[in-house]
């Protein structure tokens, strides 16, 4: 339980911080609108030191988009499977278009719906 706990604040550390360095290519957002298999890396420098964060998309699977977001911090890797619907899809896709260094609405918009456990479920 301690684990998951830590696992836990190292991720949501982790996204905050990605959002001042994660930024989004018009590639990435163009396969995300048709959930194309890709996959998107960044590194970026937390409070604990050196992340990494990996976004793949694996295609539709029941009408919904496959997305698995994966972030390593030292030996701690925690990642997230979310399944998104078209409507959702094309926010985020919207959202990325008009936000493509990920500074504010693309990152608010990210963060709601990793939020919503119907959509977004930690692994560990």
């Amino acid at each position: 339980m301690k684990k998951m706990f830590v696992l836990l604040v190292i991720l949501s550390s982790s996204i905050a911080f990605a959002a001042e360095t994660v930024k989004y290519s018009k590639g990435f957002s163009v396969k995300f609108l048709h959930c194309l298999p890709a996959e998107q890396e960044v590194t970026f420098m937390t409070e604990a030191g050196e992340a990494k964060m990996v976004r793949s998309m694996h295609g539709w699977k029941d009408h919904k988009c496959v997305y698995t977001e994966t972030i390593t911090t030292g030996d701690n890797t925690v990642s997230r499977n979310c399944y998104f619907t078209r409507e959702q899809v094309n926010e985020l896709v919207s959202a990325m278009k008009s936000d493509p260094n990920g500074e504010s609405i693309a990152d608010q918009v990210w963060e709601r719906y990793r939020n919503i456990p119907e959509v977004c479920v930690i692994n560990n």
